[in-house]
């Protein structure tokens, strides 16, 4: 059976009657030196899958995607990376004992039967992926930029099935939000930054052709003492859901269209995607 998951912060379980493919698996430890942590635990059934798939691609080196406590618990698979400038993480990790693959750029590769990716290197040290399940095609934007990329994905995304765009949103929460001038004023104000998500989802599905939205590379939370107070610019996917539901409901209503827009759903903790128009 072909199919996909989501779990975790940034990760994608790809089956091909086994697991294949993981992406960013961060499935142990925290991140930035312990101010990061989990947002849910990963189940057994998807924690096993991940630990025993085939191939671990990896989009960049910050810590929540490329985490190093992680690294010694996904030892049966090779180690997939994007065709990055410097090669420093390739050699990191080969140095390491770790089977590594450096993906060609923009080229796709068969990994099973019904899966194959393809990658794309950007100048920001990140990357996007590509993912052809069985003819559905996943958008694995985790939290880079498109760098101009979205013309090239939208004009294959028209050959497939079923797109899916997986992408970070938020509001910042990482950013430089925790700023004060010389008398101790507080330069920026979490209740400015919260703007709504579901619409930014979409401009950016509706660019890259996708139809269908996981929320994505965003379930984390803030632990350490000092940075427990950016939880506060942590976006609830269920109210922003909501929210973004009645607003469709009311443009609707004012257009007097007889059909609702479709039902948004959105995840706990396993990942389901929502249609976004």
């Amino acid at each position: 059976m072909r199919f996909f998951e989501t779990i975790g912060s940034a990760i994608v379980i790809a089956y091909d009657d086994r697991p294949v493919l993981t992406t960013d698996p961060w499935i142990r430890g925290d991140a930035y030196f312990g101010s990061w942590g989990q947002d849910y635990e990963i189940p057994t059934a998807q924690m096993q899958a991940i630990q025993g798939a085939d191939f671990h691609w990896f989009s960049h080196g910050h810590p929540d995607h490329l985490n190093i406590a992680s690294l010694p618990m996904l030892t049966k698979g090779e180690f997939l990376l994007s065709d990055h400038y410097g090669n420093r993480i390739k050699r990191d990790l080969t140095t390491a004992g770790h089977r590594v693959r450096v993906l060609p750029d923009r080229e796709w590769i068969q990994l099973s039967k019904g899966i194959r990716v393809y990658s794309i290197a950007n100048q920001n040290q990140d990357s996007l992926l590509l993912i052809d399940v069985n003819g559905r095609l996943i958008i694995n934007q985790n939290d880079s930029p498109e760098f101009g990329e979205s013309f090239r994905v939208r004009q294959m995304a028209k050959h497939f099935k079923e797109v899916y765009m997986l992408q970070l949103h938020g509001w910042g929460g990482a950013d430089m939000l925790n700023l004060f001038d010389p008398s101790g004023r507080k330069l920026t104000s979490i209740e400015e930054k919260r703007r709504p998500i579901a619409p930014r989802s979409q401009i950016s599905a509706k660019a890259m052709g996708a139809r269908k939205v996981i929320p994505f590379s965003s379930f984390h939370r803030y632990q350490r003492e000092d940075s427990a107070w950016a939880n506060a610019a942590v976006p609830s996917h269920h109210k922003e859901t909501r929210r973004f539901w009645r607003q469709l409901v009311r443009s609707a209503d004012r257009r007097g269209q007889g059909q609702n827009p479709p039902l948004l759903h959105c995840p706990t903790g396993l990942a389901q995607p929502f249609w976004v128009y």
